[in-house]
């Protein structure tokens, strides 16, 4: 992409706002941000059946994100929100290429670099579970608890620990908890052992 700005909408995803680039244009001058969010309607689908719909909420009012909100609510805002400077790409560091996942350390990388702006607009939508798409494929594996699983896991929490060498630990609280967090959700939530072989240095 050779523009300043660009705009992600993956796979299924899609925009539902006609003015939803220009209002983030608008706002990523005015607020002299780095990068520009907004809510997203979320689709669970089964067998081509949708089966839930919820919001993805931030807050409840347009304005600043620190870092630290991005640190702890990533996943509270999808990737089809994004509007962003286009210099972020060429200043991604070298763990970034690593990482298990590449929207989260994303918006945690921008959000090191600059100012946040979050619109309290819902402008897309996100279609979780599509036939074919990554959730469902993942929905489709077996639950139990497998290698390809805890490394997911491993690359996961070490993707937080190189972020908070790559900040110097500015942010070492937020990574702590956000790490702390993830690590029980794959105990508890997805029927994962506790697995002592990982050095969770957050702890």
């Amino acid at each position: 992409a050779r523009g300043s700005f660009s705009a992600i909408c993956e796979g299924d995803d899609y925009w539902i706002d006609p003015l939803k680039l220009q209002k983030q244009y608008d706002a990523i001058h005015k607020y002299e941000a780095i990068m520009v969010v907004h809510n997203t309607i979320v689709l669970s689908y089964q067998e081509q059946e949708v089966t839930g719909i919820r919001l993805k909420l931030l807050k409840n009012e347009s304005g600043f994100l620190s870092t630290e909100d991005i640190i702890l609510k990533a996943d509270n805002f999808h990737l089809s929100s994004i509007f962003i400077r286009s210099e972020v790409f060429k200043e991604l560091p070298d763990w970034y290429l690593k990482a298990p996942v590449g929207d989260v350390p994303l918006k945690m990388v921008a959000a090191s670099m600059g100012k946040v702006y979050y619109i309290n607009e819902i402008m897309s939508v996100y279609q979780k579970g599509l036939p074919g798409s990554y959730t469902a494929v993942e929905r489709n594996r077996k639950k139990s608890f497998d290698e390809k699983q805890i490394k997911f896991a491993r690359d996961y929490l070490e993707m937080y620990k190189s972020f908070d060498g790559y900040t110097n630990r500015k942010y070492h609280a937020a990574v702590r908890e956000r790490s702390n967090q993830f690590l029980e959700k794959q105990i508890f939530d997805n029927n994962f052992p506790v697995f002592l072989d990982i050095d969770n240095k957050f702890m």
